[in-house]
């Protein structure tokens, strides 16, 4: 939480930019080392937090979840890690296992091998994108292990990841078959709908160069954002699993939209497929934005700070740390995902094309660059 309100104020002082010059001049220099600061602080808590994470025997939250708590933490311990651990692999292949124990399975779900068969829950997209996500950042970060963890008699990652695209894009079909449908069937799950889009735009790769396969996509949004209800949010769907201490656990709308619109924002091709894809909804994703208003909580009134509660657990009503980070990476990624929106448009309104080539001399000439600033 209060790496979250680090971050927090340092987005806030960046935007300020009405303060006469010579203010802001030092004020700059004192952001600099705020910067650098605030990330060697964020760096040592992550690497601290990938050690210890990798020295715990069980990985469960409220004495359940194994599954969902490898999943979302496995990314975070990877990156932060600077060489490969065996927990790492062990930990992955207790997500895996599933898919091995049933042949027909294809997709990943709150299944954990340590559980008998029949207290598993069935795949879901949440998930298998996070599974994907894991498989990704190993290849990336640590490709010899991940080369050795690849082959058949090992983890068999290559063919898991192709059948876990394959999966996600029937689920995407699926869903969007049963929203298309007249009326809309009763078992449509806009959540599923959400993580199948989000997958298919993040790991499936040349849909910048496929026209099938952006009309596909296209269906899918139009699906997906007809689904919002009035006051801008979307209505829970099915449960992911259940905790035995705390109810059902559901996917959270803004972590849901913060990972959709990162994938119109990577260095990647098909980013700007999906910018262009995204950009007919923007209303519907500032009503995302104003209902994050309507449902702020204050923390601190004279420090204006404010949190958001999940809202999953009647028993919970406070603020959550993770429910906060979820809305302020939604946030951030929206206020991204418009200002090139605006940029793009200014450009082709003023009929004026981009000049890389000139951008960082330009800069350099209104002021110090950013990346210069604290040395």
């Amino acid at each position: 939480m209060a790496a979250g309100i680090y971050i927090f104020t340092l987005f806030s002082l960046l935007c300020v930019a009405d303060f006469p010059h010579g203010v802001r001049n030092a004020s700059i220099r004192n952001f600099g080392s705020f910067i650098q600061a605030t990330v060697d602080k964020i760096d040592k808590l992550c690497s601290e937090f990938a050690e210890k994470a990798l020295l715990r025997k069980e990985w469960v939250s409220e004495g359940s979840a194994g599954i969902y708590c490898r999943s979302r933490a496995l990314p975070l311990v990877i990156n932060s890690s600077p060489v490969f651990s065996d927990a790492i692999a062990d930990h992955l292949g207790a997500i895996l296992a599933q898919l091995n124990a049933i042949p027909s399975r294809f997709g990943v779900g709150e299944a954990d091998p340590s559980l008998g068969e029949e207290l598993w829950y069935p795949p879901n997209a949440f998930h298998t994108y996070w599974a994907l996500e894991i498989i990704s950042l190993l290849k990336k970060k640590f490709s010899s292990d991940y080369t050795r963890l690849a082959v058949p008699s090992a983890l068999d990652l290559d063919r898991r990841r192709e059948g876990m695209l394959l999966w996600a894009r029937n689920q995407l079909g699926h869903q969007i078959a049963l929203r298309s449908s007249s009326p809309s069937s009763s078992m449509l799950d806009s959540d599923q709908l959400g993580w199948s889009l989000a997958i298919f735009l993040k790991f499936d790769e040349n849909f910048h160069a496929n026209l099938e396969k952006q009309d596909f996509i296209k269906q899918g949004l139009t699906c997906l954002f007809s689904s919002q209800i009035d006051v801008g949010t979307w209505r829970h769907y099915k449960p992911l699993f259940h905790y035995k201490e705390a109810g059902n656990a559901y996917c959270y709308v803004f972590e849901t939209f913060a990972v959709l619109l990162q994938s119109a924002l990577i260095e990647q091709p098909e980013a700007k497929v999906a910018r262009a894809l995204l950009e007919p909804y923007g209303k519907n994703l500032l009503d995302l934005l104003r209902y994050a208003d309507s449902t702020k909580i204050p923390i601190s009134a004279a420090d204006k700070v404010v949190g958001w509660c999940s809202g999953h657990r009647t028993n919970v009503t406070s603020p959550e740390s993770w429910a906060t980070a979820s809305v302020f990476s939604y946030v951030q990624e929206l206020r991204r995902l418009v200002g090139i929106w605006c940029r793009e448009e200014a450009l082709s309104a003023l009929n004026t094309p981009p000049e890389p080539e000139h951008a960082r001399a330009r800069c350099q000439g209104n002021g110090r660059p950013w990346q210069d600033l604290g040395h």
